[in-house]
């Protein structure tokens, strides 16, 4: 299957008719489309599931009012247009090869709002023919069974949402229906599920009355607790479509935020505590310079003049010092003269004046040659207290020891925070008035909060929906124990013994046929895994849980490895691979359309992709990708495998579609 062409006409951000060749050349599989975050990749996505399935693209049990209400939010919508557009048109043509003939299939789906309702109107085409052999009603089964919804998902996904495969969620087991597609096992159940139904009718025509009555009341019960569980799953949906809808809401206003500087306004309280802060420490380092100006910074200034002010401080300390003790030693003479005047000396003869002259005169000069000598011409400048004298030598030695360190390391952090202020006040001026974002930001507390409440409401149908399961199981298990005591009984027809027989064969080959694919994929995973995968031979084997398709990974010695364990990266990339291995065996030539394809990978994951995943994948390779996945780089590498570049730029309210990429 190969996609031709896409038209859209009013159809979500698209105004008016656009149209996309997505045909490829030889050798060149890959149709590359760039547009950035919010220009319609995601809508051009959504349009081709939406062609093909209607109302199961978005969820097979939502309700026809919610179906109706999401196609009328799909016709474009622009404020700037004076007449808004009422109706909306999606084509998709595409080829299709079956017993070796190819024939041209174009699906069109078109809606259009009166004012009362939504009309929708599906048409397919067969070789620019009306599909005449196939009645209108059965269109859209037609196309299902041409191309499975099942096997879309494997084939149209989200790079970064398919990695729900690796997360065991119920999400991944609802793919088991797409594997069994892609195995070729669903026909066989489909077959066993038939028969089935014919024997159902068998049992009530031909069995006894008794039977025939419990029969009756087991399936009245069952279609009972069916009705409610399908009730159960559109509200269900109905929710759910609400919850995606507030998330776009959310996404929406958000937008707007950053649009208007959102990004800096909510950094704003941070930046205006990192300037306060950064205010409060310049002003202690200026404090810190003001003490040192009106203390020590003239000495650090003059250091040499302060070297030579020491040294006469501490000779001016000395003098002093030496001239206080001289005129204590002399007054304390004195005070000895009188007395020992008066006194016998050692052999009680009295001492006379001159004597005693003699001897003072000796112990002063004994004294004074152990005090600093006098000099007559000593000029003392600096006539301070001691305590002044101790406090300007402390001055002078921290301005020649410390100051200078001190005084570098200051200046040199002062410099640095008054950049840092400088950046910090730019970052401010960036950032929008309150005024400015207070709307766009009131909305999206209110849909957050919008949002949780409608979290809480799907949690609660989540648990209806699990009773209401557990209760029609448990009546379907009653039916099968009657449908089995019927057949089990001798009287039982030769018919229903023929079906049961044909059934127990059709579940042996079932059986057999998924151990055989199971062992395949098993084998394959781990090549198709290691093609594009950073770390090789991490896995040692895999298997699948024949129950729910689940895969169970090993590593050495037989040791599981649990998928939480894998980073968001590898998981996408175990996704990627758990899909190409199933494309591998199912021999389908489906095309593949990826959205975001390297939205969470690293440099080597991308690398791998770009080189061994990307050209190999399929015959056709549609990808939407931003400047920044699919990079000038990775668009060179790409090249000799690219037919078709596009560029979606939005502008005014709506997005063109151009020729060539950002770069070419």
């Amino acid at each position: 299957m190969i996609l031709n062409e896409l038209q859209l006409e009013n159809f979500g951000l698209f105004y008016r008719k656009h149209i996309i060749n997505f045909k490829p050349q030889k050798n060149k599989n890959l149709i590359l489309i760039g547009g950035k975050n919010g220009n319609g990749k995601t809508t051009l996505f959504e349009a081709i599931r939406l062609c093909l399935y209607g109302r199961r693209s978005i969820d097979r049990r939502l309700s026809k009012d919610s179906y109706e209400k999401y196609l009328a939010e799909k016709i474009h919508h622009n404020p700037n247009l004076l007449e808004q557009p009422n109706f909306a048109n999606i084509s998709l043509e595409f080829q299709h090869s079956n017993l070796g003939n190819t024939d041209i299939y174009q699906v069109n789906r078109s809606w259009s709002n009166n004012g009362k309702g939504i009309k929708e109107n599906f048409e397919i085409k067969k070789n620019q023919k009306s599909l005449e052999e196939i009645d209108p009603e059965q269109w859209q089964d037609f196309i299902n069974d041409l191309i499975p919804p099942g096997l879309s998902k494997l084939f149209f996904f989200d790079g970064e949402k398919i990695q729900m495969l690796a997360e065991d969620t119920d999400d991944s087991k609802q793919l088991a229906d797409s594997f069994k597609s892609l195995l070729g096992i669903d026909l066989v159940e489909k077959l066993v599920s038939d028969l089935e139904i014919y024997m159902m009718k068998e049992l009530k025509q031909k069995g006894s009355k008794e039977l025939q009555k419990k029969i009756e009341n087991v399936q009245e019960e069952e279609k009972k607790y069916e009705s409610k569980l399908d009730q159960l799953n559109q509200e269900r949906a109905q929710i759910q479509s609400k919850i995606d809808k507030t998330y776009s809401n959310i996404e929406r206003q958000e937008q707007i935020i950053a649009k208007e500087g959102g990004a800096f306004a909510d950094k704003r309280d941070k930046l205006k505590q990192e300037s306060v802060k950064i205010d409060t420490e310049i002003s202690n380092i200026e404090n810190q310079l003001r003490d040192y100006c009106a203390d020590i910074l003239p000495f650090a200034f003059a250091q040499n003049l302060s070297k030579r002010l020491k040294e006469k401080l501490i000779k001016e300390e000395l003098f002093v010092s030496s001239e206080i003790t001289r005129k204590n030693i002399k007054n304390n003479l004195n005070k000895i003269k009188n007395e020992i005047s008066k006194k016998d000396l050692w052999d009680g003869t009295p001492i006379g004046d001159k004597d005693v002259s003699k001897v003072s005169k000796k112990i002063i000069n004994l004294i004074s040659d152990t005090l600093i000598p006098i000099n007559n011409f000593f000029n003392l400048v600096h006539k301070i207290s001691n305590e002044e004298h101790i406090k300007l030598l402390a001055m002078i030695d921290k301005s020649t020891n410390e100051a200078p360190i001190k005084l570098q390391s200051l200046c040199k952090n002062h410099e640095k925070l008054s950049s840092l202020r400088h950046k910090t006040e730019r970052k401010l001026g960036f950032a929008p008035s309150d005024s400015v974002i207070d709307k766009p930001i009131k909305k999206v507390n209110e849909l957050h909060h919008q949002l949780g409440m409608l979290q809480q409401k799907i949690k609660i149908r989540d648990a209806e929906i699990k009773q209401a399961a557990f209760n029609y199981d448990k009546v379907t298990r009653e039916l099968r124990k009657s449908i089995e005591e019927m057949k089990n009984k001798e009287e039982a027809s030769t018919t229903i013994k023929r079906i049961n027989k044909l059934q127990l064969l059709l579940q042996e080959y079932r059986d057999v046929l998924e151990k055989s694919k199971i062992k395949q994929f098993s084998n394959l995973f781990i090549e198709t895994y290691n093609t594009i995968a950073r770390k090789k031979g991490i896995f040692e084997k895999v298997e699948i849980n024949p129950q729910d398709y689940s895969v169970i990974l090993y590593k050495s010695k037989n040791k599981k490895i649990p998928k939480r364990q894998l980073s968001e990266g590898e998981k996408q990339i175990y996704a990627i691979a758990v899909l190409w291995t199933f494309t591998k065996m199912s021999n389908r030539p489906l095309p593949f359309i990826i959205d975001t394809p390297l939205g969470r990978l690293d440099l080597d994951h991308r690398n791998n992709l770009v080189k061994n995943f990307f050209p190999k994948v399929s015959e056709q390779l549609i990808m939407l990708s931003t400047d920044t996945e699919i990079d000038k780089k990775y668009m060179d590498k790409l090249k000799p495998n690219t037919a078709k570049y596009f560029n979606l730029k939005y502008q005014d309210g709506e997005t063109k579609i151009e020729d060539g990429y950002f770069w070419n």
